[in-house]
């Protein structure tokens, strides 16, 4: 049933314990080659590099946002990235975190696509042609 996986490469992040480690072994059971990426060397990773960059993004935001106009666009999402710095650098101080959401985007994706084209689907090219008013 799973001959595919054989001789495959399969990177695992999280394979410590619980779900992660479970996953990696099904696939080893399945004579696939299993990478394991933990969650501490992620965080040393982002703690090397990314540090670095969003310290320095904050010195530019600070410094320059007294320089531009407080109503436009780039003083408000300054405003807004420094005023939530915390959450924003999470991901630099818990290797579990995610850096993004597009984990959480991709899963609500197809619903929010379903229900648009469901309920308007004279708006989509497809939708014209369909029996739904």
């Amino acid at each position: 049933m799973f001959e595919e996986l054989r001789g495959k490469v399969i990177l695992v992040t999280g394979a410590s314990t619980g779900i992660g480690a479970a996953v990696a072994r099904a696939f080893g059971g399945f004579s696939a080659k299993v990478g394991i990426h933990y969650n501490s060397e992620r965080l040393a990773l982002r703690q090397a590099e990314s540090k670095v960059v969003a310290a320095a993004f904050k010195r530019f935001a600070e410094d320059h946002l007294d320089r531009i106009s407080g109503k436009s666009d780039v003083a408000k999402a300054f405003r807004y990235g420094l005023t939530r710095w915390a959450s924003f650098t999470l991901f630099l101080v818990d290797g579990r975190a995610a850096i993004d959401n597009n984990t959480a985007e991709r899963a609500i994706g197809p619903t929010a696509i379903g229900e648009r084209t469901f309920y308007s689907p004279a708006r989509t090219p497809a939708g014209k042609h369909s029996p739904m008013p």
